[in-house]
């Protein structure tokens, strides 16, 4: 909450919001989501796969992941899958690329040897989208512009929670903003 004594930021959130001490489903369950909640997209050698998520300072946020398809099988090993969740302020740029409001998008030195990524960038007829992690192959997916915009959604709400008196129409309309100053800088 903002206040004018000590011009300071501090976060308040009701206590369905706090991830501390519960599980995943948990915190799904809490926060309106059924078990086990995300959306996939299958390529011909990567899945991609957003879940909402939280800090451990409970930012709302999503998480990314990708595996690579077992040969010759419609299975991917999510055993040795990249995984890596968006920052706060990774989240807004990320969901206005999927959103297609800025052409790509690039986040860098994730995990704790600042060994991982993620990139996005648009191609004539689709979205491009890959996770990296150093010692492993880059697992990239071409997502269609629908799959992109489920992906964009699942952000933009993962950020609403955040404001709780943000509507997604303000939030998308910053986000229009935000990639008009991202494409021109």
């Amino acid at each position: 909450m903002y206040s004018n004594q000590g011009q300071s930021y501090q976060q308040s959130y009701p206590t369905h919001h706090q991830q501390k001490n519960t599980g995943y489903n948990d915190y799904l369950t809490s926060m309106g989501y059924p078990h086990n909640y995300s959306l996939k997209c299958h390529g011909k050698d990567f899945a991609i796969e957003i879940k909402p998520d939280a800090t451990k300072s409970n930012w709302h946020t999503v998480r990314l992941e990708a595996a690579k398809r077992l040969d010759g099988k419609q299975v991917y090993d999510w055993s040795n899958k990249i995984s890596l969740q968006l920052t706060a302020v990774e989240l807004p740029e990320v969901a206005a690329f999927f959103l297609t409001l800025t052409p790509n998008v690039q986040c860098k030195y994730h995990g704790g040897q600042n060994n991982k990524g993620f990139e996005g960038r648009y191609q004539k007829d689709s979205v491009f989208s890959s996770l990296n992690e150093s010692g492993k192959p880059k697992m990239g997916v071409k997502m269609s512009f629908v799959d992109s915009m489920m992906f964009g959604h699942l952000c933009l709400s993962q950020y609403c929670l955040n404001f709780p008196h943000l509507t997604t129409d303000a939030a998308y309309n910053a986000f229009k903003l935000l990639g008009k100053r991202l494409s021109n800088s």
